[in-house]
């Protein structure tokens, strides 16, 4: 990439070079004018390419990092949520003998608490010992 670049860079410069040298036969400045127009055609793909590259690198870096981003939720600043934990664990416990596989909705407007709700349930000790694999 790093030799195309600088052949690319050389290419314009012999172009520029030429062009300011004002020739006066016609073939020659057709062909300028050609050559610059692939220079520029050039440039714009070694433009995209790294744009695409760096794109690659940031979504690489994206997923890297999103392994380890999680919410932690401390139990003791949590209030008011113990008999909602209880139900959803209790249906948690109940589905599990029935069906093999069954999903709880928890809905309600925004920022009530629905996801600090569920990771409350997700560390219950019933559902870990109800469960041998969580994800």
């Amino acid at each position: 990439m790093k030799e195309g670049l600088t052949t690319l860079l050389m290419i314009t410069s012999i172009l520029s070079d030429a062009k300011n040298k004002q020739t006066t036969n016609e073939t020659v400045k057709e062909w300028l004018n050609e050559s610059e127009n692939l220079a520029y055609d050039l440039d714009d793909l070694v433009d995209e390419l790294n744009t695409e590259a760096l794109q690659r690198r940031l979504v690489g870096t994206e997923s890297r990092n999103s392994k380890y981003v999680t919410s932690l939720v401390v139990e003791s600043d949590v209030h008011g949520r113990e008999e909602d934990r209880g139900k959803i664990s209790e249906m948690l416990g109940a589905e599990s003998s029935e069906s093999p596989v069954s999903v709880i909705l928890v809905v309600g407007i925004g920022g009530v608490g629905k996801t600090t709700l569920v990771q409350l349930v997700y560390k219950d000790e019933r559902v870990n010992e109800e469960f041998d694999l969580k994800a």
